[in-house]
């Protein structure tokens, strides 16, 4: 975007907020609609007040708040409004080492597939259910490092288009 660093309140201070400065009356509709994110973004445990999560939330130029901050420039290609309905988020899983892709093979079998850098990939079940049995592992074939930030590992998968005919699946 190129509202970020306002987005941020890092212009002129070059501190950057861990999450985008919210407009007072979206930041209250997300809370009412999404509690458990009001929680994850203000890093607690407890239930958060309203009043509290909006000023966390908050940044001094109301002007590049988030929706609004899209419709501060007229000049260049129309923009649409934030929809409330795009910013929830729910974990569906944890315990993963690291997950990198999460994808379907477009074979109409409710399943999600989710890979670990390590070189592991997982069946997920719209239901919810996690298989114990990986779809594929090959963890020893891959070069990982424990270091912070080493971006070495399995980084992504592609099914065919035809993998409900052929089987074909590409990793990197």
């Amino acid at each position: 975007s190129p509202y970020s660093a306002h987005l941020f309140d890092a212009e002129g201070t070059g501190l950057v907020r861990p999450h985008p400065g919210l407009c007072s009356s979206y930041c209250a509709r997300l809370h009412a609609r999404c509690p458990a994110l009001a929680r994850y973004m203000a890093k607690s445990n407890s239930s958060t007040t309203s009043a509290d999560f909006c000023k966390l939330m908050e940044i001094p130029d109301t002007s590049y708040c988030y929706p609004d901050v899209v419709e501060v420039d007229t000049s260049g290609p129309t923009r649409k409004r934030g929809d409330l309905g795009c910013l929830c988020v729910k974990e569906i899983v944890d315990g993963l080492r690291n997950p990198v892709v999460l994808t379907h093979a477009n074979d109409n079998s409710s399943r999600l597939f989710i890979a670990e850098q390590v070189g592991v990939v997982h069946i997920l079940y719209l239901n919810g259910t996690l298989l114990d049995e990986p779809f594929l592992n090959i963890e020893s074939s891959i070069l990982t490092s424990s270091s912070r930030g080493d971006e070495r590992g399995f980084l992504g998968m592609a099914f065919h288009r035809n993998y409900a005919k052929n089987g074909h699946v590409f990793v990197y």
